[in-house]
């Protein structure tokens, strides 16, 4: 049998990135952000288990922040066991269309993307909003959806009161991704939501899959259908589904 390099057995190990996009606007003061940063707390150690639990599996995680301008929490996406949460501040206005562009920049392997290690699963994007842009989102968004690697993303929403329905589903991509909640009911749902992500979209093994965000939302959007799965593509030692089609 062949001996594997550290690099193929880097490489033959599903790698899943996973972004938070926050908005930390002003409307996001007190009892929301505070519900944020308190359901991350819980939910990081609980993820951080899971992976120590799933050695074949590996998870990087970054939070991009936006208000009156955008923040990423660490300088690149850190292995889940070595990431901690800062908690978040809410102040400013909301700039999504300033994220959008950050998101699209970074989605990428090239010099400055945040993809350049083998990732062999379809990154995971969650975006959690209570407000209205004040910036041209729709323009970035458009360029955003250009990008192949967010077509093929898991994007799940969180709507808060206040956030414009219509504009997360054209970010998703589908009513089922969307997940619409209130202040007092954040906490658990953005603890479950960040939990399942990890757990149920490192079993997608490639290509973002509606079944795969149904599963994800199931528990906090319990009228939603799972469709059947499709078959997954049996993985080889150098399996990289993305290497043909993207930067």
């Amino acid at each position: 049998m062949p001996i594997k390099t550290s690099e193929q057995e880097i490489g033959a190990r599903p790698l899943t990135p996973i972004f938070f996009l926050v908005d930390t606007s002003g409307s996001m003061v007190n009892d929301p952000i505070e519900a944020v940063n308190a359901a991350m707390r819980e939910a990081i150690p609980e993820i951080k288990d899971f992976a120590q639990e799933n050695p074949d599996c590996s998870f990087l995680v970054n939070v991009l922040e936006f208000s009156t301008g955008v923040k990423w929490m660490s300088e690149k996406p850190i292995n889940v066991e070595d990431f901690n949460w800062y908690d978040l501040k809410a102040s400013g206005l909301t700039a999504m269309g300033a994220a959008f562009g950050e998101l699209n920049n970074k989605l990428s392997r090239k010099a400055g993307g945040f993809l350049q290690e083998h990732a062999n699963n379809a990154p995971i994007i969650v975006l959690l909003t209570d407000g209205a842009p004040t910036d041209n989102a729709q323009s970035e968004l458009e360029d955003l959806k250009k990008n192949k690697w967010f077509s093929y993303a898991i994007k799940i929403a969180i709507e808060l009161p206040g956030a414009i329905h219509s504009s997360l589903v054209e970010f998703v991509g589908s009513e089922e991704g969307v997940v619409s909640t209130d202040t007092n009911k954040l906490k658990e749902l953005l603890k479950v939501i960040a939990i399942n992500s990890v757990k149920i979209g490192s079993q997608s093994s490639t290509r973002g899959k509606a079944n795969t965000v149904a599963s994800i939302v199931k528990p906090v959007k319990p009228d939603v259908e799972i469709p059947e799965p499709q078959p997954e593509p049996v993985p080889t030692d150098s399996d990289d589904p993305f290497k043909d089609i993207f930067d």
